[in-house]
């Protein structure tokens, strides 16, 4: 299931209701239900968070104003913290960070940790061994998510159907996109012409479970190589 990355058996039966495409062989004993309030979920870019990615790169921004002298308030930007650490009498900071390849120390009154979880254990050496413990209980599932643009999507209206989940693959589903238009985006009106598909690889480890398969799957999918999710 690509939204767990884990074995159906792991799945509360109750959330395949919930399941986008549906499960086949359940339609009449757990009907399909949409979990995402009275709006179909359909509030989103067409070509997935790249819209995101290409406003940021495009978008003209003067970095400079916001690392300033006399301002109260100033954001650093390349500057890679590695090492935090309070001082002995305990009413400062003494923080480490690495710019431009060489290390800088900085004292600070007050300091807000937001960072990966399982990254700050790491950051902070002196983090009790019991919240060190609990940063690490949670393990991050892997998703991926691959787009391909298709010349029509006739097959699929021969079909009468916008989703199909197969297990026998590297992808585990493909499915059209959702029919939104913006801005200047239009989405695709009739089957001659071009549509997004969306693709999801699951990898399974069927001798693993919860967080086990969740580790596994990552370092499988971080190893896989770009020609191979083509």
């Amino acid at each position: 299931m690509s939204f767990w990355c884990v074995e159906m058996e792991e799945v509360p039966i109750t959330e395949v209701q919930y399941n986008d495409g549906g499960i086949p062989g359940v339609d009449q004993t757990l009907p399909l239900k949409e979990g995402r309030g009275v709006d179909p979920y359909i509030f989103h870019f067409p070509d997935g968070n790249a819209s995101i990615a290409r406003l940021l790169v495009t978008a003209r921004a003067d970095y400079s104003k916001l690392d300033r002298e006399g301002q109260r308030i100033n954001i650093h930007l390349n500057r890679t913290v590695v090492h935090v650490v309070n001082t002995k009498d305990g009413a400062h900071a003494d923080i480490t960070y690495v710019r431009k390849g060489k290390t800088h120390k900085v004292r600070g009154k007050k300091c807000i940790m937001a960072s990966y979880n399982s990254a700050i254990p790491y950051l902070c050496p002196e983090m009790p061994e019991k919240q060190k413990a609990g940063l690490a209980f949670n393990v991050k599932i892997p998703l991926v998510y691959t787009k391909v643009l298709i010349n029509n999507w006739k097959a699929f209206d021969k079909l009468k159907t916008s989703f199909v989940l197969f297990t026998g693959g590297f992808y585990k589903q493909a499915e059209l996109a959702y029919l939104v238009s913006l801005g200047d985006y239009k989405r695709s009106q009739v089957p001659d012409e071009p549509m997004i598909v969306h693709m999801c690889p699951v990898p399974l480890f069927r001798i693993l479970t919860g967080a086990d398969q969740w580790r596994a799957a990552r370092t499988k999918m971080l190893t896989t190589t770009f020609e191979e999710f083509e």
